[in-house]
């Protein structure tokens, strides 16, 4: 038998590659086709968290001003095209908050509060929806409200839900998606050391599934970078964040684990699919 020389092994590995690569173009260009509105939202959203980020950081007080000016518009649009979308209002309530347009903070509070319950109605046993009720609840516009101490509580309440459907899923398969809720789910719990634990345990499971399927396909021992995933970003984020008690602007000690999981709720590349 002839033996595969080094370069055929990597003309095979780069076909293999470019096949799905080029079925999965094309099955999201013809989503995009199908769902402009939903394509033009999510790039709306992302838009005004841009400008909503930078507007947090700068220093030039009339830089500012066009920031949230154009984050406000950006989002406005979003929740125009997409009304069914919490975190756009979510994101909404968080740019009024930081404008000082109390009153629009609040209206969009409520509508994502609405919906996510409408949600949670729906499936109670809906993952995505109990996780993000829970930060909503925990480090949402209802935090410099009065009432927010009974917020927090129904907050940790979800938490604990949440942590138990996730494990009860944990218990059939290993997803390191699920570890990573539960990690957010301890943050919420007042437990950051556990939920330190628990990145750095979801971004080892990638880790060890990418490292495998490679092996196996080759034969070859070749270790995957999988440092790009989104699970060991936010190992990486909560290390330079929370671990150094600071974040990207300031804000007091014991708010930077609820901006941390602002960031994550209104990452829009998160897979909420759970």
């Amino acid at each position: 038998m002839k033996k595969i020389s080094i370069w055929g092994v990597i003309l095979l590995v780069m076909l293999f590659i470019q096949i799905p690569i080029c079925i999965a173009n094309d099955a999201q260009n013809n989503k995009q086709s199908l769902s402009n509105d939903s394509v033009t939202g999510q790039q709306l959203f992302k838009s005004a968290y841009d400008s909503y980020f930078n507007a947090q950081i700068a220093e030039d007080s009339s830089e500012v001003s066009k920031m949230y000016a154009k984050a406000i518009s950006d989002i406005s649009k979003a929740v125009t095209l997409e009304q069914h979308n919490s975190d756009y209002w979510i994101l909404g309530s968080l740019i009024w908050r930081g404008k000082g347009g109390i009153s629009y903070a609040k209206g969009y509070f409520n509508n994502a509060e609405l919906l996510l319950n409408q949600k949670l109605k729906e499936n109670p046993a809906d993952i995505g929806a109990n996780i993000d009720y829970a930060i909503l609840c925990y480090a949402g516009d209802v935090r410099f409200w009065e009432n927010y101490p009974f917020y927090e509580n129904v907050a940790k309440e979800y938490a604990r839900k949440t942590i138990d459907l996730c494990e009860s899923k944990l218990e059939k398969e290993e997803n390191s998606n699920l570890v990573r809720v539960i990690a957010m789910s301890k943050l919420i719990l007042d437990k950051p050391d556990e939920c330190k634990e628990l990145l750095i345990k979801a971004k080892n499971i990638d880790l060890k599934k990418a490292e495998f399927s490679i092996m196996k396909f080759l034969g070859l021992e070749i270790k995957e970078n999988t440092g790009n995933s989104s699970n060991a970003f936010y190992e990486e984020l909560y290390e330079n964040t929370i671990s150094k008690n600071r974040w990207f602007w300031y804000v007091e000690s014991h708010n930077i684990p609820k901006e941390f999981l602002l960031y994550y709720i209104t990452d829009g590349s998160r897979n909420n699919n759970l």
